[in-house]
């Protein structure tokens, strides 16, 4: 109540008083004292209500200062908050968004008031968009979905999470949205779900590959073990007393076919897998087909006629040369001659062609046998296929030779192809190399006269090896009597030890021309062996105190490598055969004899140290 009021609210009061007392005369003194008192209270209670409105005030000010504070505070959350806020109207048009959002959409928050949100949506899911905006005012409830959104070439997916209302003020229909950017998380999910396709598919792979391998391992071990069979027998009737000597070849000879073949098959695996591995190497020089491929239907000669089959060759007029490895191209031609008697019916025929045109040398094999079937046509060259097919499986064999064959042409820079009407029916192979112009010296050298096996007899006669000294050092006692047995036989004076220690002994009480190690040996293997000798000959000022041949089971190019680096001068793998080793030792023999520091076969070696002294140095 104001001034004004409060002195019309007392005056009526007196008045009324005075038409009480019956008349309007002046005021008495306790009258006057009265109103007097009654005025100092009315200006005490103006008094406390003027300061109660102040307080009032003020607590109005603090308050409204507070919401203010608080209003700003949170117009700064909203602005820095990590998640995109944004309004839409019911079109889905952008009436409001914070810093964040600016961020997701790469425009500033300000810009963005008035543009339409879909238009920072891919074409391809703006409808997806809109059918989402729509279901959400539709349900009045919040919507939740992913879109993709691209602005200034970036492309985000962010989730969205839409809460429609209406406006009080305006009564309209609005959306608040909250967008988090989850392209990173996506991008993770995508990759771990990658990860996981691929490590089902690894695991698939591995389970199939560990299946195979089993497979594998079964059937290598099956046909390293079959030839040993009827070996074992045929050593059983060799020991019987009534054995004649009709017995005795057929016996020599299923023994050593059955060896033969067990050699072929170690061969082929180790062949295999150095062209799996792309190590397969070639010695290139120019070679004339022609006596490569009589050469290898004199060796399998015997495997046709124990099958009564004839192989017919026609081999056109004029010098066919190719550049190629000759010990490789017969491994070719032998592999498709073999596959060709295996798959042939008793008494059947096998064509071998040899054509020559302006530009290449064309090798064919046709057979008259069981043929192949159309549904393994196209897989024939690969390792392991033909074993798929009860057809071939029927014949043995791991189905590697076509394999090898393939891998050794396109070596040579040609081409191979297979060629069947289908089962019963036969099949050809077709070899086409490329023609190189004749270096005959060379060629002549080495394809020109391939001895076969009787070729090979006559070449290393009883006294190729005379008063020749040879040290064997293997730890395998049969490979070992075996060895000495054969050079013997050939002329050799032979002396075996089961390790290098043994060897050392027995240079120390001899004189060596040759020395044949085994690399693999226990306590000291022949690299270090080698590497002792070598060091123990630099020491001595003797540059060649002997030859020494390395043999061993393992075949790879890094083998024989590292073999020669030690310090032996030839290598040979397991299984060797005869008249390559007794020729090997004869070379190696005549390169020792002319070592110009020794006299032949007549120069002591000095002992080495063992093998805990010092060792060292490359033979030179």
């Amino acid at each position: 109540m104001n001034r004004k009021g409060a002195s019309k609210k007392y005056g009526n009061r007196r008045v009324d008083k005075r038409k009480a007392a019956g008349g309007g005369g002046k005021l008495s003194k306790r009258e006057a004292s009265a109103s007097a008192g009654e005025s100092e209270r009315l200006l005490h209670d103006l008094r406390v209500h003027q300061l109660e409105m102040e307080t009032q005030n003020r607590d109005l000010r603090e308050a409204n200062g507070l919401l203010e504070e608080s209003r700003a505070r949170y117009a700064e959350l909203y602005d820095r908050a990590p998640v995109a806020y944004l309004a839409f109207d019911a079109g889905g048009r952008i009436q409001e968004a914070n810093l964040s959002a600016g961020r997701l959409l790469s425009t500033e928050p300000q810009a963005l008031i008035g543009q339409h949100f879909r238009m920072f949506v891919p074409a391809d899911g703006r409808r997806a968009f809109d059918a989402m905006l729509a279901r959400s005012f539709a349900a009045d409830a919040p919507t939740t979905g992913q879109v993709r959104l691209r602005a200034r070439g970036a492309t985000r997916t962010a989730e969205l999470v839409l809460s429609p209302f209406v406006d009080p003020l305006e009564n309209l229909p609005v959306c608040h949205v909250a967008a988090i950017d989850v392209t990173t998380r996506t991008q993770n999910a995508r990759g771990r779900a990658r990860l996981l396709r691929l490590e089902r598919g690894a695991r698939a792979a591995a389970e199939t590959a560990s299946a195979m391998k089993e497979e594998f391992l079964a059937v290598v071990s099956h046909e390293l073990r079959m030839p040993l069979g009827p070996m074992l027998m045929w050593l059983d009737i060799l020991k019987g007393a009534d054995l004649n000597a009709d017995l005795r070849e057929r016996a020599v000879r299923n023994i050593a076919a059955c060896a033969r073949d067990q050699a072929a098959l170690i061969d082929d695996l180790v062949d295999t897998a150095r062209a799996t591995h792309g190590k397969l190497r070639l010695n290139r020089q120019t070679v004339d087909l022609a006596p490569v491929v009589r050469a290898v239907i004199e060796r399998a000669a015997v495997s046709a006629a124990l099958k009564k089959i004839e192989v017919r060759q026609t081999v056109a007029p004029g010098a066919s040369w190719v550049s190629g490895d000759p010990d490789r191209l017969r491994q070719v031609f032998g592999n498709l001659l073999a596959n060709a008697i295996k798959f042939s019916l008793d008494g059947g025929q096998i064509a071998v062609s040899l054509q020559v045109t302006p530009t290449s040398v064309v090798l064919g094999v046709r057979d008259d046998g069981e043929g192949i079937p159309g549904e393994l046509l196209p897989f024939v060259f690969e390792p392991l296929r033909q074993r798929e097919s009860k057809h071939a499986y029927r014949h043995g064999g791991l189905g590697l030779g076509l394999f090898i064959a393939r891998t050794l042409v396109t070596l040579h820079g040609g081409t191979i192809s297979a060629e069947s009407a289908g089962l019963g029916r036969g099949a050809s192979f077709v070899v086409t190399l490329p023609r190189a112009v004749a270096d005959r010296d060379g060629a002549r050298a080495a394809a020109g006269d391939v001895p076969g096996p009787a070729g090979a007899r006559e070449q290393t006669g009883e006294s190729t090896l005379a008063e020749l000294r040879v040290l064997v050092v293997d730890d395998h006692a049969p490979t070992r009597e075996a060895l000495a047995t054969v050079l013997e036989r050939h002329g050799a004076t032979v002396t075996t030890a089961d390790s290098a220690g043994k060897a050392r002994a027995a240079m120390a009480a001899t004189s060596v021309d040759v020395l044949i190690s085994d690399l693999e040996m226990p306590d000291e293997d022949g690299y270090s062996f080698i590497r002792q000798l070598r060091a123990a000959q630099m020491t001595s000022r003797v540059p060649r105190p002997l030859a020494a041949l390395a043999l061993s089971v393992h075949a790879a190019d890094d083998d024989a490598r590292r073999a020669l680096d030690a310090g032996f001068d030839r290598y040979l793998a397991k299984p060797v055969e005869t008249d390559r080793l007794v020729s090997t030792v004869a070379d190696l023999a005549q390169v020792s004899i002319r070592s110009p520091l020794r006299r032949p076969s007549r120069y002591p070696v000095r002992p080495l140290p063992g093998p805990r002294q010092s060792a060292g140095g490359r033979r030179r």
